[in-house]
């Protein structure tokens, strides 16, 4: 193991729980629902920026229920 995996260990076994799981994945679903019925007929595009939100983009758009562009940028 590295030294970097090693400290990443180490954080999650000194942090605690915030939020679930479960809950995040309610928040995306109440996201997903509101931007479905906000664009109506059109094909958006999805921004993600910073590392951080490639997870949170990835489920998302699989909560969308139709095309769309997605593209990510790092500053």
């Amino acid at each position: 193991m590295t030294l970097a995996t090693t400290r990443k260990f180490d954080v999650l076994d000194s942090s605690e729980e915030r939020i679930t799981k479960e809950e995040i994945q309610l928040e995306v679903k109440r996201v997903s629902s509101e931007i479905e019925v906000s664009i109506g007929n059109t094909i958006p595009v999805l921004l993600g920026i910073m590392n951080g939100a490639l997870r949170f983009c990835a489920a998302l758009i699989d909560g969308l229920p139709f095309k769309l562009e997605y593209d990510s940028f790092h500053i």
